[in-house]
């Protein structure tokens, strides 16, 4: 079900590109462009017959279509709406039995909202790592797919990225009931749970747990740099064993640009590599390292509202 999900968020990706660049040319001769634009424009031909509406309207009637799959398959195959910040198990959330199927919406919404937060948070990390002057076709594709957050400055790519992940994070706290974490934690965290840490300390401690949680949130996209790779790396092998030489290059360049700065050969460039590998360790120690820190301040502060005020 999880790569269903992330399967419709792809499609309703693709259909937000297809609509910010509605005035502009579709065509390019950018393959990870071209390819999904074209395939937009072949879905499209059979609306723009019958509906006779503009191509912006029927962009937003096919993200309405997908939104609906998504919420409505789960609910009618009886799978639980649960909504995951973080790695772990400590910051999943789920609708209540008593929402209904309001709840599979509202839980539909926010992982939409999550995807295009941790696509945002894979560019802003890899705009960090990446010089100005090395540019490639998979990181002008993933500009364009990342308008229009890509289009603002660096700066203000963070600040807008720390919004969006306190908005999700205080929406998930506010409407959703979390998962019930293990016994240990549980007696630590007393009657309130997960849920306590955020609604009955006092309003700075809350603030600084919020911003605790939506770094947890942003932080997670160094998990997803990794799953990317390996997915690159395993589908270059994939197209090395059936001879497949232009999808191997186009695996090698989408590693070339998650790599950035670390990257030590270009993706024509043949021979052995251990490059992403050393990168993929390293970044995994980081996102351990950063996961158990942010987690251990938010619990932690709990004892500073057990002091007498």
């Amino acid at each position: 079900m999880d790569f269903f999900q992330t399967t419709i968020n792809l499609l309703i990706l693709v259909c937000v590109a297809y609509i910010l660049a509605a005035r502009r040319p579709t065509f390019s001769f950018n393959p990870f462009v071209s390819g999904p634009m074209q395939g937009i424009e072949r879905l499209l031909d059979y609306f723009r017959s019958a509906l006779r509406i503009p191509n912006i309207l029927i962009g937003l009637l096919l993200i309405a279509l997908l939104l609906t799959i998504s919420t409505m398959l789960p609910y009618r195959t009886g799978r639980p709406p649960e909504l995951d910040l973080a790695a772990g198990n400590l910051f999943v959330f789920h609708a209540g039995e008593a929402a209904g199927l309001s709840g599979y919406w509202h839980v539909s919404l926010l992982k939409t909202l999550l995807f295009f937060i941790r696509l945002w948070s894979v560019f802003f990390i890899v705009n960090l790592i990446t010089p100005r002057e090395r540019t490639t076709r998979a990181f002008d594709a993933y500009t364009f797919y990342a308008a229009p957050f890509s289009r603002l400055p660096i700066l203000s790519q963070g600040i807008a990225l720390l919004l969006a992940a306190f908005l999700i994070a205080f929406a998930a706290i506010h409407t959703l009931q979390p998962n019930p974490p293990d016994a240990a934690l549980a007696e630590t965290l007393g009657a309130g749970g997960i849920t306590g840490l955020f609604t009955d300390a006092s309003l700075p401690i809350r603030i600084l747990r919020f911003v605790w949680l939506s770094l947890l949130v942003i932080i997670d996209s160094l998990r997803i740099i990794n799953q990317a790779l390996l997915a690159l790396l395993i589908g270059n092998l994939v197209c090395a064993l059936f001879q497949w030489q232009v999808g191997g290059l186009l695996c090698m360049e989408g590693v070339y640009m998650l790599l950035g700065r670390f990257a030590r050969k270009s993706p024509s460039a043949g021979g052995i590599d251990l490059t992403p590998l050393i990168f993929m360790i390293l970044v995994n120690m980081l996102h351990v390292a950063f996961v158990q820190t942010l987690t251990s301040l938010i619990i932690a502060f709990k004892t500073f509202t057990l002091m007498p005020k």
